[in-house]
């Protein structure tokens, strides 16, 4: 299975990620439990409940080269991709253990289609795959090797909205709540405006400090029994939470 990976750009040194880059509350929640990894997946709901009773702001500015951000045209584009996957009985996937030159970054603050979220975050989770936990679907809409990258941005809540979110967690229900900005992009930048924050980058802490993340199409290849992700992702929540429209 064709996979994208990302280059994780800060000052000046290039780093791949082939998984999930955090920011802020999920950062906190990855890095702040280490010391607890014994516990298996119970140190996450330690974390998650330190960090709700701490509960703070994300001192980030966000900026997004974005491709898409209409929820429920992501929906139906992994729907249509889900058959499209279904039809075909071989994978049609080369190996090659040739090694490779990393690629060139290609986008600078200078390109046209940069946006900047301008509300106060909770945390920035960026990534592909759509689990990142057995009991949490983050990127419910992800696909390979789309050439993009999966960002989503919490808006900074409170502490009811955050517990209330871990409902329905393992199906994905957090995509369509109005606080939950979600993003296909081929880019995206962090830069922080406090010295004290947490970066975690595929569960490895990084600087708090500015960096930038792009994607490079289809540069890895996984093992896969089928050659997608096998998840099912209803589009029932399409009204949102309480039946609210979604945003």
């Amino acid at each position: 299975m064709k996979a994208d990976l990302f280059s994780v750009t800060q000052k000046g040194k290039q780093t791949y990620s082939f998984m999930s880059q955090a920011v802020g509350f999920i950062a906190d929640v990855d890095i702040g439990t280490e010391n607890l990894r014994w516990m298996g997946d119970t140190r996450f709901l330690i974390g998650l409940l330190r960090g709700v009773i701490h509960l703070k702001p994300c001192p980030v500015t966000l900026s997004i080269m974005v491709v898409e951000q209409d929820k429920h045209k992501m929906v139906d584009a992994l729907q249509s991709r889900r058959t499209r996957d279904e039809s075909i009985l071989t994978p049609n996937a080369k190996l090659n253990g040739n090694a490779i030159d990393p690629p060139l970054l290609k986008h600078s603050t200078d390109d046209e289609g940069w946006i900047t979220f301008d509300k106060p975050l909770l945390y920035v989770y960026a990534g592909q795959g759509p689990y990142v936990a057995r009991d949490y679907m983050t990127f419910p809409v992800s696909l390979p090797d789309d050439g993009c990258i999966d960002v989503s941005a919490q808006e900074m809540t409170s502490r009811k909205e955050v517990l209330t979110a871990l409902k329905g967690a393992e199906k994905g229900d957090i995509y369509w709540r109005n606080s939950h900005h979600y993003f296909k992009a081929k880019a995206y930048r962090i830069k922080p405006f406090s010295q004290k924050g947490s970066v975690a980058i595929d569960g490895e802490v990084f600087p708090f400090e500015e960096y930038q993340v792009e994607v490079h199409s289809q540069l890895a290849t996984f093992l896969s029994p089928l050659g997608y992700y096998d998840v099912d992702f209803q589009s029932v929540g399409r009204k949102g939470p309480g039946g609210k429209p979604s945003g």
